[in-house]
């Protein structure tokens, strides 16, 4: 983080000290907040990007994120978390994010998670992924690009880091993306009503996929 001046990042560094908590190897959201599955994956990217995770635990913090995984499905998911809880998204929604962020954690940590991604197995027949696209609302593309983001990631993961051969699901992700994007635009969700707005914050969660994995992007020019 160059861009920080030297007082700016130590009032940084110590607000991240100030809500690590050494019992748990978690990190609050905020002073006299709550420890999370979330506030702790982010503690992690800011210190990887701070380049201070030295002045942490390794293991402590570690434990708490492995820990959080569920055996069965692989997916990582928060103690506090109540499904009840939830408005206005998917359970499947938290989980995926939970997760998504949870691996990119312990990817900065040097450290695998503990089980395989087992809640990904359906995902990768090509019939059940696009059963799954088509009860997408496409009409809020902002919200359902985040759940691509989370898969799309979770199975580039596996590839470079697991040793698992995904290139046919990422085959199937980008055919049906590149169908259903809109040529006037180079976004998604406007042929279903979507707003160029919604479209476009979404369209932002894929075209990094395009970038990472080598392939041209459609319709630059109309981006």
């Amino acid at each position: 983080m160059k861009f920080l001046g030297c007082e700016r990042r130590e009032k940084v560094v110590a607000f991240l000290k100030s809500v690590f908590d050494r019992h748990t190897g978690g990190f609050y959201f905020f002073p006299g907040g709550e420890i999370t599955l979330l506030s702790t994956s982010f503690g992690v990217q800011l210190g990887f990007l701070l380049g201070v995770l030295e002045f942490f635990p390794k293991r402590a913090v570690v434990n708490f994120l492995r820990e959080s995984q569920h055996e069965e499905t692989g997916l990582f998911v928060d103690k506090g978390f109540d499904v009840s809880e939830v408005v206005n998204f998917e359970e499947e929604y938290i989980l995926w994010q939970f997760t998504f962020f949870s691996t990119i954690a312990l990817d900065m940590l040097g450290v695998r998670p503990k089980y395989k991604f087992s809640f990904l197995d359906p995902l990768r027949k090509r019939e059940v992924l696009e059963k799954w696209w088509e009860r997408q609302n496409f009409q809020n593309f902002w919200y359902v690009s985040n759940k691509l983001m989370f898969l799309m990631y979770l199975f580039v993961y596996e590839q470079e880091r697991l040793g698992v051969d995904n290139g046919d699901v990422l085959c199937g992700f980008f055919g049906l993306l590149e169908n259903a994007q809109d040529p006037a635009t180079g976004f998604w969700g406007l042929r279903e009503g979507a707003s160029l707005e919604n479209g476009m914050y979404g369209a932002a969660h894929i075209y990094m996929f395009y970038d990472y994995c080598g392939k041209e992007i459609p319709y630059k020019r109309e981006i």
